[in-house]
């Protein structure tokens, strides 16, 4: 029943919560502050991730900005990089980041794969403001709207 609850809000201890690259999809309308029965959080950030379509969103409480139980490291490459999305290496450094701090903070996680431990596999930064082939087809964030390339002509041969 509303406003009815087995357990109190903020009653149960929250141990530590790792957030990879975490993004606005809902326009302002969801509260992602950390709760302040959580103990520890761990934000990775994208470097590189610049569209307007995935805004990054803050977990800090406006009101306690400098908020002990918060750290946030920022690695290169874009949102998909590092969520282990396009499996090209640095997921695999972020993957290790996370299995070291639950560690570090007594939750034991068995060892990663071979495959999937840093070194595995080359690493490649994507930068979302470009195409594979360095064509512009995103605006920075400040602007937030796609932006229309026309490719690079192919180049004309030498005499």
């Amino acid at each position: 029943r509303p406003g009815q609850y087995l357990i109190a809000p903020g009653a149960i201890r929250l141990g530590p919560i790792m957030l990879y690259e975490p993004v606005d999809m809902t326009g302002g309308r969801l509260n992602v502050q950390v709760p302040s029965n959580a103990s520890s959080v761990l934000v990775v950030g994208a470097g590189n991730e610049y569209r307007a379509a995935f805004p990054t969103v803050s977990v800090v409480d406006p009101a306690n900005p400098n908020d002990p139980r918060i750290t946030r490291i920022e690695v290169p490459g874009a949102h998909t990089d590092v969520g282990r999305g396009y499996d090209q290496g640095i997921g695999n450094y972020t993957l290790q980041m996370g299995r070291d701090y639950f560690a570090r903070s007594g939750i034991l996680i068995g060892q990663l794969p071979p495959e999937l431990r840093p070194g595995a596999s080359p690493v490649m930064v994507h930068d979302s403001l470009t195409d594979g082939l360095g064509n512009q087809i995103w605006s920075p964030r400040s602007g937030g709207r796609q932006v229309v390339v026309t490719p690079n002509p192919p180049a004309t041969p030498g005499p």
